[in-house]
């Protein structure tokens, strides 16, 4: 019995010896890259009462991307992805919803509110013209890029977190919450090589309909890691 295992063990050994060696199919090259924004979402001229925390208000960005070429200093990058936006409030507020189906700001009452959180989703379609002082082959080098980014609302939701007694609970609710189906913006970059630090300001208003007339600008800061 021993002889038999010790001969299936070496039959199984040598297939795997002899099939490291076998020449394997290359893989498929695409022209592109997946690209990753990862950044902090902040409010500008934002009301008392929409005001943010900074480490919950985080943004990422997924995009394949491809570079085209146009000559030796300059690159036209378009993408195509997902923009996640992650909005953390400060204050005891939470999106409530009348008998009119409108949606505002409301603080949240008899309970000891935890977290309040909003989650949107965009699919976006982001573009850039980057520049190379010294002359670039691949898209390489140090860089300085401007741009812009469109998108359309495809998901959005709230999270919050509270005590109620001696329970922990949590709630979600999903729906519009009086928000805009597009949005757009600019955007600026500079880097070298994949790695990229950015800055975006979205034109656009937030909300179709903001909770008592506020409406802040957003802008979100961070870094990107391209080439995966």
């Amino acid at each position: 019995m021993r002889k038999i295992l010790g001969i299936i063990a070496l039959f199984i050994l040598g297939t795997a010896v002899m099939a490291q060696t076998v020449d394997r199919p290359e893989q498929p090259d695409f022209p592109g890259d997946l690209s990753f924004d990862i950044g902090s979402n902040l409010f500008l001229n934002s009301p008392e009462f929409m005001r943010t925390k900074w480490w919950p208000s985080h943004s990422l960005g997924i995009y394949y991307t491809r570079g085209i070429k146009l000559n030796q200093h300059l690159m036209f990058n378009p993408s195509v992805g997902f923009g996640i936006e992650r909005f953390g409030f400060a204050n005891r507020v939470n999106f409530l919803q009348d008998s009119l189906r409108r949606f505002q700001f409301d603080t949240l009452r008899g309970y000891d509110l935890q977290m309040s959180k909003l989650a949107i989703t965009y699919a976006e379609v982001p573009f850039e013209l980057r520049y190379f002082p010294v002359k670039t082959i691949d898209g390489d080098g140090f860089f300085i890029a401007i741009g812009g980014v469109i998108g359309a609302r495809i998901d959005a939701h709230t999270k919050i977190k509270y005590k109620m007694g001696e329970d922990n609970r949590m709630d979600k609710s999903k729906a519009n919450f009086g928000l805009n189906d597009f949005r757009y913006g600019v955007q600026g970059r500079i880097g070298w090589k994949a790695i990229n630090f950015y800055y975006k300001m979205y034109l656009s208003e937030i909300y179709r309909k903001a909770p008592y007339g506020a409406n802040p600008t957003l802008y979100t800061v961070g870094i990107n890691f391209t080439g995966f």
